[in-house]
This record gives C-alpha cells, sequence and structure tokens, in this order.
C-alpha cells in the first residue's frame, strides 16, 4: 500500500483530516488482500492475494450436489441431503440423507393404506335366484329347473375377489359397463380368487341345486398373513381308568402319555376333543402343556373326562349335560375373524334312545352358532342307528370328515385283534369317531391313523384339515 501524504508543522508530523480520508479510502480498497505473510490457518499460509477457497473455508452459499462441506451421519453433525424417496435401501445412516416433509407425508398415507389393508373384510352374502343359470356362452340368465343363478355383481380392477361357494361351476360370466358378455369363468368350492381387467365391471354366476352358498369379498393383507384353516382331532383316548384293574397299569401310565404327547405333536393338532382322558388330569395335561399352552377344559363324566387342548386362545369354555345326564363340554376360539363354535361329545355307550336324545340337543346346540366343530365318540351301532343318526346331521346341513367326501374308516372293534389286522377284521367293527363341521366350513383333508400299536387305545383318532374357505 502507497503511503498516503503527511503534512509537517515545526518538524512534527500532523495528519490531518484529509490525511484519514485518504488511508480510510486505501484500507477499504486493499482489504481483502491485506493479510500478514506469516499468519497460516490450517497449515495455509494467509498470504497476500488468498481466497476463502484457497483456505478450505465454505463459502456464504455453499450448498453443494457433493459431500465436500461435510456431511451429517449417526454420529456426526453437519450437512444433510433431503429426499422425498420411501423406496431407497442403499442410504444408511452414514449417508446423510433425511426423508421430506412430502416423504413423511407419503409414508403417513401408506401406513393408512396397510392398515387398511390389515382389516378383515367380511364375505357379503349373495341372494340368488332359483330355476335359472347363466350361458356361458353369451351370458344371457335362462329359464331351467334346479338351478341357481346371481344378478349382475359389480366389481372392479385392482382388486382381488374371493369367491365361496358349496358347488364349483363353469356356467358364469363377466361383462362390461353396459353389462355386454366379455368371457366365461369358473370357480370351484370352496373358493376360488379372481382379478379382473380395467373394462371388466360385472359378473354373473350360476350352480346346480338349489341349495347354494355363495359369498364374496375383497381379498386383503389380513387374508394372506391371518390363519383361516385349522388341524382337528377327535379321540378317545381310553386312559380314564388306567391304575384299575381293567385300565392301564399304573406302571406304564407315564410311558403311555409320553407316546401320547409325541403323537399329537407329530400331527400338528391345533384343537383336540378328547373322550376318556385320565382321572387324574393334572399328570396327563402337564405333559402336553408346550404343545397346547395352558388351554384345558375338561367334565367328569360318570368316571372318565372329556377334555379340550388347543394351542388357540379360546374366548370361552364350559361344560353342561344333555337331559340324559351324559356330559359334554364347548369352547369358542376365533378363525381369521369368525367365531367358530367347538363341541365335544361322548353319547350314551348302551342306550339308542339317550344317543337320538342327544343327537337333537346337539343340533339345537350347534343351529346357534353360525360356525361350528363338533368331536365325539358318537357310539352309534353299525347299521340303521348309524346310518339313520349320521343322516340326522346330514340333512342338516352339516359334513361328515370320517364318512364324508374323504372316505370311510372304521375306528372301533369287538375284537381288538383287527387292530393289527385292519384291513380284514373278523369282530363288528363301528364307524363312531368323526369330526362333523357346518356347512359353511370345509374339510381339505380328514384321515384316521391305526395307532393301537403306538397308543394302546381301544379307538382310533380322525385328524380333519378344515379351512373357513
Amino acid at each position: 500500500m502507497a503511503l498516503v501524504k503527511r503534512t509537517y508543522v515545526d518538524g512534527e508530523t500532523i495528519i490531518t483530516a484529509q490525511n484519514l480520508n485518504d488511508i480510510q479510502d486505501e484500507i477499504i480498497a486493499h482489504a481483502s488482500t491485506f493479510v500478514p505473510n506469516t499468519r497460516t490457518i490450517g497449515g495455509v499460509s494467509l498470504a497476500q492475494n488468498r481466497s476463502v477457497a484457497d483456505i478450505g473455508a465454505a463459502p456464504t452459499s455453499h450448498a453443494s450436489a457433493s459431500t465436500t462441506y461435510g456431511k451429517g451421519t449417526s454420529s456426526n453433525y453437519g450437512h444433510v441431503k433431503i429426499s422425498d424417496s420411501l423406496t431407497d435401501t442403499t442410504t444408511a445412516s452414514t449417508g446423510g440423507t433425511v426423508p421430506s416433509m412430502k416423504a413423511v407425508s407419503d409414508l403417513n398415507t401408506a401406513i393408512g393404506s396397510v392398515e387398511d389393508s390389515l382389516t378383515l373384510n367380511s364375505f357379503e352374502n349373495i341372494t340368488l335366484v332359483d330355476n335359472a343359470y347363466v350361458d356361458n356362452t353369451n351370458g344371457n340368465f335362462v329359464s331351467y329347473n334346479g338351478w341357481q343363478r346371481t344378478d349382475y355383481i359389480p366389481v372392479e380392477s385392482g382388486n382381488t375377489y374371493i369367491i365361496m361357494t358349496t358347488n364349483g361351476s363353469s356356467y358364469n360370466a363377466v361383462y362390461d359397463s353396459n353389462k355386454n358378455f366379455i368371457r366365461s369363468f369358473q370357480v370351484g368350492k370352496p373358493s376360488t380368487e379372481m382379478s379382473f381387467a380395467s373394462n371388466e365391471k360385472y359378473i354373473a354366476m350360476s350352480f346346480v341345486s338349489l341349495t347354494n352358498v355363495v359369498k364374496i369379498k375383497i381379498k386383503t393383507l389380513y387374508d394372506d398373513i391371518v390363519p383361516n384353516t385349522i388341524k382337528v382331532m377327535t379321540f378317545n383316548v381310553g386312559l380314564y381308568n388306567y391304575g384299575t384293574s381293567e385300565g392301564i397299569p399304573s406302571a406304564q401310565y407315564n410311558e403311555k402319555i409320553v407316546n401320547y404327547r409325541r403323537f399329537f405333536g407329530e400331527q400338528g393338532v391345533n384343537i383336540a376333543g378328547l373322550q376318556e382322558t385320565p382321572v387324574n388330569v393334572s399328570s396327563g395335561h402337564e405333559a402336553f402343556a408346550d404343545l397346547y399352552s395352558g388351554y384345558f377344559n375338561y367334565r367328569r363324566e360318570n368316571g372318565p373326562y372329556l377334555s379340550i387342548y388347543s394351542n388357540i386362545p379360546l374366548k370361552s369354555t364350559g361344560f353342561s349335560s344333555f337331559s340324559t345326564g351324559r356330559a359334554y363340554n364347548y369352547a369358542t376360539f376365533d378363525l381369521a375373524g369368525n367365531d367358530v363354535y367347538f363341541l365335544n361329545v361322548h353319547y350314551h355307550p348302551s342306550n339308542a334312545t339317550y344317543r337320538a336324545t342327544e343327537i337333537g340337543e346337539t343340533l339345537a346346540l350347534l343351529d346357534e352358532h353360525e360356525y361350528s366343530i363338533l368331536t365325539g365318540d358318537f357310539n352309534l351301532a353299525p347299521g340303521s342307528e348309524q346310518s339313520t343318526q349320521y343322516a340326522r346331521f346330514t340333512s342338516a346341513g352339516y359334513k361328515l370328515g370320517n364318512l364324508g367326501w374323504f372316505g370311510d374308516w372304521w375306528t372301533w372293534s369287538t375284537n381288538q385283534a383287527d387292530f393289527s389286522n385292519y384291513d380284514n377284521p373278523s369282530g363288528t367293527v363301528w364307524y363312531i369317531d368323526t369330526v362333523i363341521v357346518s356347512s359353511n366350513l370345509y374339510f381339505k383333508n380328514v384321515y384316521c391313523p391305526n395307532t393301537y400299536a403306538k397308543l394302546s387305545s381301544d379307538h382310533i383318532p380322525c385328524v380333519a384339515e378344515i379351512s373357513l374357505y
């Protein structure tokens, strides 16, 4: 910087006002480069003509697409980049990226959508028109005795529908918004899942017989993550009189309980209705506690007990007796958002009149509930009693597991040696153990394994996979 002009008076140096103005002007003009050469910051010399960029300092406006000026992490404060994305799975806490308010808003919307999808949609019962069907070549409604059809049912693209029917059918049609025929489709029982194109706005279906049940609902995530199928077993375990002269010797009891526990575990049964469970119920229950979560319910019936073992939380449990004095026990539980009534019986072993009364009272109990499952030892004698009394259930719309569509298994014989020669019994065999369900539940599988050699019960258990749809 050049020296400013000074005025001398009598040998003294005097700085006038003009001098001060000149000095001020020169300081302002050279301020950006007036830095002592000997000073450094961060090891960088602050020599004359150095800029802020030369020494690594950030300019006043220093927004950047890179991380030049430091980024915030899970451990350091710093600069961050704002993102609208909800799908970025690559940027961790070290990436210096945070969500924008839009992303937060989108997240709230997405959470709301998930909550909606986790809501159970109830089935809608479809009204049926008697004596008509749907022509699957043109979609026309045609009069025809012995068939039932629906009316036009609105559908939307983007949804998946669950159609539940008691009969399968291929006499069905899809229509556009003006109810013009587009195509045919097929449904099976118990349920079919279907989606539709954007131009497909209505469907109509038809089924043989005049006793069909048709339901439809929009599928949600709930239907994928919440089970609608359970495994049920009925079993007269024959342990009520262990330790007595006619029962299992006490020395063998623990071995038998271990074998039962192993068998139950192998079958993966969710809920079992058992007859003739031990008088000393606590010892048996302890062996099954890890399989069935402590949900036990029992009722003394003139010697033996009835028990319900379940790994499904039971909403209620109870016991009572038929007018004959014979006991029954029951429970309710949730299956995919629906209350299911579970009834366990052991009908009178020697009085057919009592058994007929017990069946009538059983049907009255079952009819009080929309969904019901019945397990038991029914003690129905072979021949006319068996056919007549089981027909009372099927005539009322209930379905048999054993003696049903999947097959027939005898479960007790007058000659216990027949268990070792099951296909060629020499004694009189009885079909007295089965699982029975209401018309709106479906058997996916039924089997009655011969467990005599392993478990020594004089009955064979029956296992059924049962589905809501």
